[in-house]
């Protein structure tokens, strides 16, 4: 199955076709974790015309057995806005990346487009 890369600021985030396709159709809860070295600010997007989404927490950890909540957004019951950036007091920096949709708008369900981990340099 073809690979699609994305790339922002040395950071690749690796997505095959069929990980897309799953996460337009999230069931809450749903956990996704990433290996990040040091996270600064957080982008997520909701699908566009979409208001499921209502919470997401963001844990970080160096061996995915203890886990450190670095921060959390949340949506209106509302389709606007789309999308959200949660921008970290400092580096929050492990190992491990996860995001958990805590809340819907529209139980169980929730639909996401992007996220984005930025990192200082």
């Amino acid at each position: 199955m073809p690979m699609t890369t994305r790339i922002h600021r040395q950071t690749v985030i690796w997505l095959s076709r069929a990980m897309a396709l799953a996460l337009a159709l999230i069931i809450c809860p749903f956990h996704a974790s990433a290996s990040p070295k040091a996270i600064s600010a957080i982008l997520l997007a909701r699908r566009l015309n979409n208001k499921d989404t209502k919470a997401v927490a963001f844990d970080i950890s160096e061996d995915k057995v203890e886990w450190t909540e670095a921060g959390a957004m949340d949506f209106p019951d509302s389709p606007t806005p789309v999308m959200r950036i949660l921008v970290l007091p400092g580096k929050a920096t492990g190992r491990y990346f996860r995001l958990k949709v805590t809340g819907s708008n529209n139980a169980p369900h929730a639909s996401l487009s992007e996220v984005i981990l930025y990192q200082r340099l």
